[in-house]
């Protein structure tokens, strides 16, 4: 399924408008942290440089960020501030006309100017942030009768598991083993 017609900017364009909508209402950090995979995916579904949508990613939270009164830790502790002087503290949606008008000037300039300033990353810098979308880490518990007991590990390779399983640690206990694990 292809959002927008297959049209990559106007893909990630939907994508930032959700995002500081979402910004609006929640904490910028946790928003980026959700969207970046979306992100990545569609950078590399179109054969896009992931640096460049993952800073127009951030600023759009930002930007989101500034349309409402929870939207910002910084309008938070000045709003808190202003409380505690004895002053009206603002209003909910005080921000929204103002933070509305620089949000969309910001969106048009990721989408025209931002992506002729930044500059392309190196090859190997692009190989960081390609995935298929399917990586995570997982913790299991290998019982008593499992084939994995005894297993030899050849050249630090576990040959009993999946080719695209990587193992990062052993926890035996107290003891946690790092790879190489050659020798164990």
């Amino acid at each position: 399924m292809t959002c927008c017609g297959g049209n990559a900017w106007l893909s990630i364009a939907v994508i930032l408008v959700v995002v500081m909508a979402i910004s609006a209402f929640l904490n910028n950090i946790p928003v980026v942290v959700i969207f970046i995979p979306i992100m990545q995916a569609l950078a590399s579904r179109y054969g896009m440089s992931v640096g460049k949508v993952m800073i127009s990613l951030s600023f759009a939270a930002v930007l989101g960020g500034m349309t409402t009164l929870i939207g910002s830790g910084t309008i938070l502790l000045v709003n808190s501030a202003l409380i505690e002087m004895g002053k009206a503290p603002f209003g909910f949606f005080d921000f929204s006309i103002p933070g509305l008008v620089m949000a969309s000037i910001g969106l048009v300039f990721f989408m025209t100017i931002a992506p002729k300033l930044l500059p392309e990353r190196e090859p190997g810098s692009e190989a960081l942030y390609e995935t298929d979308g399917k990586q995570f880490v997982a913790q299991i518990t290998i019982e008593e009768k499992s084939e994995l007991i005894g297993a030899a590990v050849p050249g630090g390779h576990f040959s009993a598991m999946p080719d695209d399983i990587v193992i990062r640690t052993i926890q035996r206990g107290e003891e946690a083993i790092l790879p190489p694990f050659e020798d164990y």
